[in-house]
């Protein structure tokens, strides 16, 4: 069963109202059932919704962390995920039923800023320097 927290009722919007967004999610909405990829950890959405003229306007700040494998030693680490603007327009006459849901848009947000790899200790695995040996030295 779908969160109505997810849910964005267009006809509370009219007249100029904003609605403002404040929302911690289970990360369980995601989805995610990858081997390399877990989301353990809440996501946490600031925003607001409006209609200008003719289009809905949702503006939304997102972030969680993701756990991945470290790229040298293999151990899941935290990989913050942070979307600063996550802007979505939508012209009225598409939202036939008058309803919005953020739940979709929210998980392709998250998806599109996760890094193709991630090194534990920020950046500085201590594993590295056992791995020194089969790096090739350029001249």
């Amino acid at each position: 069963m779908e969160d109505d927290r997810f849910k964005i009722y267009i006809h509370r919007l009219r007249d100029g109202k904003a609605e403002q967004i404040s929302e911690t999610f289970s990360s369980d909405f995601l989805g995610i059932e990858e081997e390399g990829l877990k989301f353990e950890a809440p996501v946490h959405v600031e925003g607001t919704a409006c209609v200008s003229g003719e289009d809905f306007v949702l503006s939304l700040r997102i972030k969680t962390l993701a756990k991945m494998p470290c790229v040298v030693c293999n151990q899941f680490t935290d990989v913050p995920i942070e979307v600063s603007k996550l802007m979505h327009t939508q012209g009225l006459a598409e939202l036939k039923s008058g309803l919005f849901r953020m739940g979709e848009l929210i998980r392709e947000g998250i998806l599109l800023e996760l890094p193709l790899i991630a090194e534990c200790c920020s950046g500085q695995c201590p594993d590295r320097a056992a791995l020194t040996q089969f790096f090739v030295k350029e001249n």
